[in-house]
């Protein structure tokens, strides 16, 4: 999940190469309701609407752009501030989670599931 405050010109700058990353890893949408789950999903949250800041605050994602990675039953696995120059930080930490051995049983199939999201919101 990328937390990020809509004053933030870095968060700007980060949006469209986090953007990239969401569509090569996340779902895919193809025509209507047919949708293709991806390998990771992705989310984001607005700081400074004011119904995001206090699970800002308790996430502690002050500085921004701010990632939290989570990963099904294991709940948050990582969580790191990441500026357009250190998207590789982002990269290599989806790619370490995917080469993981550990799997979820996700909608009976079993593979690898990262949740970049609120533990628990799908």
């Amino acid at each position: 999940m990328k937390v990020y405050a809509s004053w933030c010109t870095t968060c700007k700058k980060f949006d469209l190469r986090y953007r990239k990353i969401a569509s090569q890893y996340g779902d895919k949408q193809y025509a209507e309701n047919n949708q293709i789950r991806g390998q990771v999903r992705f989310a984001s949250l607005q700081y400074d609407k004011e119904e995001n800041r206090e699970i800002c605050n308790v996430l502690k994602a002050t500085s921004f752009p701010y990632i939290i990675m989570y990963k099904g039953s294991k709940g948050k696995i990582r969580e790191f501030q990441c500026t357009p120059a250190k998207i590789n930080l982002l990269v290599d930490a989806i790619k370490e989670e995917l080469a993981d051995d550990d799997s979820e049983i996700v909608d009976g199939l079993s593979q690898q599931v990262i949740e970049l999201g609120l533990a628990g919101n799908r």
